[in-house]
């Protein structure tokens, strides 16, 4: 029995000294490779697609928030600063619709398309023409400004 005990305690030892072996191997690997910097490179790499990924899902959902805005509520099509999808404002209900659609036959005179109450007047909305004006000259170069930040992340930065 005493031996059996020795020798198990002689193979726990072996297998301690192997284990303190491989852990120098493989301290001496780290070092040698820069495993550990590679590693913290990794890790921000990460972090910073994780960071661009969410802007850039923010950036989207602002997109659309605006754009649900500028939709004229009769024929679903974003109206723009100018000419017949130029946003127009009932008074004094202050729905917007495009003036096409304002002056249009959708709608039955002198009553408010989108609620059916009396229209009093009729003027252009100066607040939705600018940000239409804003929306429209910013939002085809930050599209493709998006569509390219979102091919670098699926190709992990890498040069494109």
């Amino acid at each position: 029995m005493k031996r059996a005990e020795e020798a198990r305690y002689a193979e726990t030892e072996n297998l301690h000294r192997e284990n303190e072996t491989y852990k120098q191997e493989l301290a001496y690997i780290h070092q040698t490779y820069e495993l550990d910097s590679l590693d913290d490179k990794l890790r921000s790499a990460q972090k910073t697609e994780q960071w661009a990924e969410s802007i850039l899902g923010e950036i989207g959902q602002l997109f659309n928030a605006v754009e649900s805005h500028m939709t004229c509520t009769i024929c679903n099509k974003v109206m723009t600063h100018e000419g017949p999808l130029s946003p127009m404002m009932i008074l004094p209900c202050q729905h917007s619709l495009c003036q096409d659609c304002q002056q249009g036959k959708r709608k039955k005179l002198g009553t408010c398309a989108c609620c059916g109450g009396k229209e009093a007047s009729v003027t252009p909305n100066l607040a939705m023409v600018d940000l239409a004006d804003k929306y429209h000259y910013f939002k085809p170069p930050l599209t493709k400004r998006l569509e390219w930040m979102r091919l670098r992340i699926s190709k992990g930065f890498s040069n494109c």
